[in-house]
């Protein structure tokens, strides 16, 4: 009976025994399958990537080779302005209504901004210079004096942004009808040079000659003074670059939105107060709100306050959302 009991025990220790060795080795393999499962998801996502990769510089290289191969003048629209129903903005006459058109596009950004691309060059326009949109259609012109700050040159076209829109000018065009920002620094230093050479010159000494006499008004009555015209500043004031700012933020689609400072996150930055500054600074601004947050979600409002200002720059803090 005795020995009955001690076989049982025995027997029990053993299925223990077995039970536990069963166990560790289904963990045990539990865990390799983890392991080998995490490895096969990190090279998964590292082919993903890759693939994407090669997928972008395919389509980038086959938008940079059209460059080369599409004939552009012979896919423009040519509206007339009897066509247009043109409309005054700040720099320019146009029928925005140009920009809804379907037509397929035909100017890429990639072109002008690639590294291949001639430099940015700035312009100021001495007469009118037609003006197309990303289809090829001719949507009207721009005004005197308006400013250009292109992004690139290809196949004899010019980009830029105008009153906060993408606008494409033949290079001829824009050549023959506008001067470099360095030319005009040159006229107007030269202007000022100018001015006090005129001021300085020894008057010709000639014989006397009698004068007429001329009677003193009464004490009473002031004697008029001719009012000094100030020459015009290459820079506009403060308020001036905000203005300016904000206005071809609003021309753009953004809206100002004092309330944003409530429920949004906010950041600091400056206009430089040079003329064409201020221009730069929103077009540049309107490329980066239609980005906004690179998911998708463009930004559609924004807000800014002036903290401060010196002879070259006004500083302001600024919200978007």
């Amino acid at each position: 009976m005795k020995r009955k009991r001690l076989l049982a025990v025995v027997l029990i220790a053993v299925m223990m025994s077995g039970g536990c060795g069963n166990k560790n080795a289904e963990e045990a393999t539990t865990d390799t399958n983890v392991v080998n499962s995490s490895v096969s998801e990190e090279e998964h996502i590292k082919e993903n990537e890759t693939e994407e990769t090669q997928s972008f510089t395919s389509v980038k290289e086959e938008i940079l080779a059209k460059a080369e191969t599409t004939d552009i003048d012979s896919l423009i629209v040519e509206k007339t302005d009897d066509e247009l129903d043109l409309k005054q903005y700040l720099f320019s006459y146009e029928d925005r209504t140009m920009d809804k058109n379907t037509a397929e596009q035909l100017f890429y950004l990639d072109w002008f901004m690639d590294d291949s691309a001639s430099e940015a060059e700035s312009f100021i326009t001495t007469d009118k210079v037609d003006l197309y949109n990303i289809n090829g259609i001719r949507v009207g012109y721009t005004l005197k004096d308006a400013w250009l700050e292109t992004f690139g040159e290809c196949n004899g076209w010019y980009f830029f942004y105008l009153d906060g829109n993408q606008r494409f000018a033949r290079v001829e065009d824009v050549k023959a009808n506008s001067i470099t920002r360095e030319q005009a620094k040159a006229e107007e230093e030269a202007n000022k040079q100018e001015e006090p050479t005129a001021k300085t010159e020894t008057p010709v000494e000639s014989a006397p000659v009698e004068q007429p006499v001329v009677e003193t008004p009464p004490a009473s009555e002031p004697i008029e003074q001719p009012v000094e015209t100030p020459a015009e500043s290459d820079k506009y004031t403060p308020e001036e670059a905000i203005a300016v700012y904000r206005s071809l933020m609003e021309v753009g689609g953004i809206t100002w939105n004092p309330a944003l400072k409530d429920v949004s996150s906010w950041g600091t930055g400056w206009l430089y107060l040079d003329k064409g500054y201020p221009e730069l600074a929103a077009s540049s601004d309107l490329e980066s709100f239609a980005m906004g947050d690179s998911v998708g979600n463009s930004w559609t409002e924004f807000y800014v306050e002036v903290t401060g200002s010196d002879e070259e720059a006004v500083y302001f803090t600024g919200w978007h959302n």
